[in-house]
């Protein structure tokens, strides 16, 4: 198998398992795989996107980032027209599981 195909397997199975199975992944990636919204870069959306800002931006540059003040962490969330209580929602429950 793929290593790609195997890694995805891997993970996809992981998220079947719950919140428990990312344990392993830093805070900040927890979050954004337990976030119930769309992940992803934002090019004028009307919808609610999280992606890791940090890598997606600065894959190749991460220690110029860092350097720069940029974190490695950073998420960065577009928020989108649905109603503002079902977004508040969907944070508060992924940071209660990624916590």
């Amino acid at each position: 198998m793929h290593t790609y195909i195997h890694t995805y397997v891997h993970t996809y199975t992981h998220a079947r398992r719950g919140a428990r199975a990312y344990t392993h992944l830093p805070i900040p990636c927890r979050l954004i795989f337990l976030l119930q919204v769309e992940k992803g870069p934002g090019f004028g959306t009307n919808f609610t996107l999280v992606c890791p800002y940090a890598l997606l931006a600065h894959y190749h540059e991460q220690d110029f980032a860092r350097s720069e003040g940029v974190e490695p962490n950073l998420i960065r969330v577009w928020v989108g027209l649905e109603d503002a209580d079902e977004i508040i929602a969907a944070f508060d429950r992924a940071l209660r599981m990624a916590l």
